[in-house]
């Protein structure tokens, strides 16, 4: 019931206050099993999988209690001797879920670490049984988060071996079936291998990377043109090669693609339904490098809604403080731009942490220019 009222890692209906009720009357029920039977496997597994979910509803608003439910289970998990691969599939989530709120909190080492243990327990699944496509997709998925993070903290060789190893399983799980998923997959793989190449300034490979990833959701979108998900890989793709293009100096490509990006998110935009497209388009609107293009009020305004309507987050908080500060208005990009740092975990060091307090410095320069002589 708690997945369904407001777990944010499943689809729900928003009650996350309702949610961590039904988990808590869980936790309490099967701590009253584990007492009447304490070597219980199958109860203290549910003990371990009502903490996952506690930690899921903190993951995006408080990482520190979050990390505290994980390693709960975890410390469960890890106390079951048991041959049983539903216990060794719960601590693979749990290493995937400290990890993740461990780069968040800005500890990489540890993210490292614990990506480490993910993914060797992925592939000892799949050694176990290697006809089973799921637990092989399994690998590719522990691979790409090891990967990216490699690549993230400046070990770009052996993050981009990583990557494409995960590439490697999702291309051969594509080839098993013309209508394959794992395609969606390997389109999503170029992008991230892409994005590595576009940061380390290699921008042939990252338009070789992103036009294979093109390619794929085009033909995805041509497939099925009301799948989401697949459309907003085609508009992301398209937005980041004309990225690439542009550095490029083949403006002429990149504005094509930047229009055909606009063309299918606006729509997307304006009708009901997930604020990501409205992040996207507000973000877009203040970076594309086409200026006649750019349109700081309207992302304002586009901002302003995002955060009175779906709350405050850091990343929206930024989005506002960048928008406030492109139409001209420098003390409310200051006084945002510091409500999203405040939201931070504290004493964080990660890229959220870095990116956000170079944009603070930015806007305080500007609003003391602004100020009278």
């Amino acid at each position: 019931m708690g997945d369904l009222q407001g777990n944010p890692n499943y689809s729900n209906v928003g009650g996350s206050a309702a949610a961590k009720e039904s988990y808590s009357k869980a936790l309490q029920q099967a701590e009253a099993l584990r007492a009447k039977n304490p070597k219980d496997i199958q109860t203290r597994l549910d003990i371990a999988r009502v903490n996952m979910r506690v930690g899921d509803l903190s993951e995006y608003t408080d990482q520190a209690e979050a990390l505290k439910s994980y390693r709960q289970a975890q410390v469960s998990l890890k106390s079951l001797v048991s041959p049983d691969p539903a216990v060794k599939k719960s601590l693979m989530t749990v290493f995937e879920r400290i990890g993740t709120v461990q780069l968040q909190l800005g500890d990489t080492s540890s993210a490292l670490n614990s990506f480490q243990r993910d993914l060797q327990i992925a592939q000892e699944l799949f050694d176990a049984d290697r006809n089973d496509p799921r637990a092989h997709r399994r690998v590719a998925m522990a691979y790409d988060k090891l990967g990216e993070t490699l690549a993230n903290t400046g070990a770009v060789p052996e993050g981009l071996e990583k990557l494409n190893a995960a590439r490697s399983i999702y291309a051969k799980l594509a080839a098993s079936s013309p209508q394959s998923p794992a395609r969606a997959d390997v389109a999503t793989e170029d992008m991230v291998i892409g994005e590595v190449h576009y940061k380390t300034g290699k921008m042939g490979d990252a338009a070789e990377s992103y036009g294979s990833a093109l390619k794929a959701f085009e033909n995805l979108v041509a497939e099925d043109p009301k799948n989401t998900q697949y459309k907003r890989g085609l508009y992301d793709t398209r937005i980041r090669l004309a990225n690439v293009l542009y550095k490029l100096g083949k403006r002429q490509q990149a504005r094509y693609f930047t229009e055909d990006a606009l063309a299918l998110l606006k729509p997307m935009v304006d009708a009901p339904g997930d604020e990501i497209e409205i992040f996207y388009y507000c973000d877009f609107l203040l970076t594309t490098p086409f200026r006649d293009l750019q349109a700081p009020a309207l992302a304002r305004d586009y901002a302003e809604q995002l955060v009175s309507t779906g709350g405050k987050n850091p990343d929206k908080l930024d989005l506002l403080a960048r928008a406030y500060d492109a139409s001209g208005d420098r003390t409310r990009a200051v006084q945002t731009e510091k409500e999203a740092l405040a939201l931070l975990p504290p004493n964080s060091t990660s890229n959220s942490r870095t990116d956000f307090e170079k944009n603070l410095a930015k806007f305080l320069a500007r609003a003391e220019r602004q100020q009278p002589k």
